[in-house]
């Protein structure tokens, strides 16, 4: 019974760490990292703590939605990028009297690990004109989205698997976001292969513009998102 009621009380203190850090976060509107687990889609979203669910705030223009039993994995900015999973129980709720748009979790009652991402992943969708080209392949493909170590690229059906076999080098790369701006990468590897995106390991070259205008676009990204993140939650 002894060694029982350890196991229980040590549950226990997880569960009230985690309940602690969602309503903590829910009491301050803090910005929280979502990931879907089933999409890849991620996004800035704020908690909302109910008694017996979670609230969490969606982008209104969330192509795709979340489907209802899918898990999301939240990156706990107050816990060290501890992470949280939860299942979507509501995938669309439109809150009463505001413009609010959202969705409903079951409450998560442990930790599921540490965050492994080194960096944030954001939404280029707004940019038409952000694409990534492959000198050996003589072609240039759309990037979903993108980070300071890596980027998604929308490949379609018609592309051979073969391209991009993971673990085999890319480079000479390059990320060209309209007809002046560009990002030459040192290094390129597949790591994620998907029926329509490819995910990326990448590494810039360092010759000083190129990691400047990584920088700039994800600063520019993380702003966009923040700041409609604050109008959809207002």
């Amino acid at each position: 019974m002894a060694l029982l009621g350890g196991w229980l009380s040590a549950e226990g203190r997880e569960e009230r760490a985690v309940l602690r850090a969602l309503a903590d976060l829910s009491e301050r509107k803090m910005p929280v990292r979502l990931e879907s687990e089933q999409s890849g889609v991620s996004f800035f979203t704020v908690v909302s703590l109910r008694k017996n669910a979670m609230l969490l705030a969606r982008p209104r223009t969330l192509r795709g939605g979340l489907p209802k039993g899918s898990a999301v994995r939240l990156t706990l900015a107050n816990q060290g990028r501890k992470q949280v999973r939860a299942m979507i129980v509501v995938p669309h709720l439109k809150v009463p009297f505001s413009l609010k748009h959202a969705f409903v979790c079951e409450v998560p009652h442990a930790f599921s690990g540490v965050c492994k991402r080194s960096a944030d992943r954001f939404s280029t969708a707004r940019f038409k004109n952000l694409h990534l080209q492959l000198d050996g392949a003589r072609r240039s493909f759309r990037v979903v989205d993108v980070s300071t170590s890596g980027l998604r690229i929308h490949t379609g059906g018609d592309i051979p698997l073969t391209l991009f076999e993971p673990g085999q080098e890319l480079a000479p790369a390059r990320l060209r976001l309209g007809e002046r701006a560009q990002i030459e990468l040192q290094s390129l590897v597949p790591r994620a292969i998907n029926p329509n995106t490819v995910g990326l390991e990448l590494r810039v070259r360092r010759d000083g513009a190129s990691e400047r205008y990584l920088m700039n676009l994800l600063n520019r990204l993380q702003e966009h998102e923040l700041r409609r993140l604050q109008i959809d939650t207002a």
